[in-house]
């Protein structure tokens, strides 16, 4: 069994009238730290990373996954945007409605379930608003996947440090 992390934190966008979000490259990185020296997980963090950089930095990481019970840890800290009925992922080249810069959730979802391995840990922590009001209270809120990618089957749950 092996351990692999991938964390990506958005905290600086390009476009100017998107919001920062403070703590996002630091909240990975420190998280990154921790799963590399006291968990044994091969990490790769990302910070401020563009659209293009974040695909390129997953799927060299998944490609070095091979067994069902390799582990896999996900970690996204940044904005989130619906455009129509998808949510997206931004990233630091993010140019809301132009779909330039984002990720849609359901592009993800589908990647994970493709993974060897059958331990998968998904964690987003986005801002589900607006990312252009610059506030929480905005009225665009971002949906949950349409799938679940769901849970480790109970015997599969690995003891991840």
């Amino acid at each position: 069994m092996k351990k692999y992390a991938f964390l990506a934190g958005v905290g600086q966008y390009q476009r100017r009238t998107i919001a920062p979000v403070h703590f996002a490259v630091r909240d990975v990185e420190k998280i990154g730290e921790v799963l590399q020296q006291r968990c044994g997980f091969r990490t790769t963090v990302l910070a401020n990373p563009s659209q293009a950089d974040f695909i390129q930095g997953l799927n060299d990481i998944i490609s070095f996954i091979e067994h069902e019970d390799d582990i896999f840890f996900f970690l996204f800290t940044g904005h989130g945007s619906v455009q129509g009925n998808d949510s997206y992922l931004l990233f630091s080249n993010a140019i809301p409605g132009d779909w330039v810069g984002m990720y849609r959730l359901e592009d993800l979802q589908r990647k994970f379930s493709r993974l060897r391995s059958h331990n998968r840990l998904l964690f987003l922590d986005c801002c589900r608003n607006d990312p252009e009001a610059g506030k929480s209270d905005a009225a665009h809120y971002m949906s949950a996947p349409k799938q679940s990618v769901g849970p480790a089957e109970p015997e599969h749950r690995p003891s991840c440090c």
